[in-house]
């Protein structure tokens, strides 16, 4: 098979599945494609910094569990 033999494969398969089928190349230019991937990837990236502790918060918190281990064994 060649690739005209795939292009007209696919894009019989995606008439029979009802999806719109993209003759042009488009309206977004590549630098604006680039600039939207960029924002949310750093959005992606912000969430998971958000939601993931430091290696010194998990210090704090290894510190204070201990502190409250020992004021629970003085009282």
């Amino acid at each position: 098979m060649h690739m005209k033999d795939w292009l007209l494969k696919l894009d019989d398969f995606l008439r029979m599945t009802e999806k719109d089928i993209l003759s042009h190349s488009g309206k977004i230019s590549h630098d604006k494609a680039i600039e939207k991937a960029m924002n949310e990837y750093k959005k992606h990236r912000d969430q998971l910094t958000i939601n993931t502790l430091t290696p010194v918060e998990h210090h704090f918190l290894k510190a204070v569990k201990e502190i409250e281990q020992i004021d629970s064994g003085l009282n």
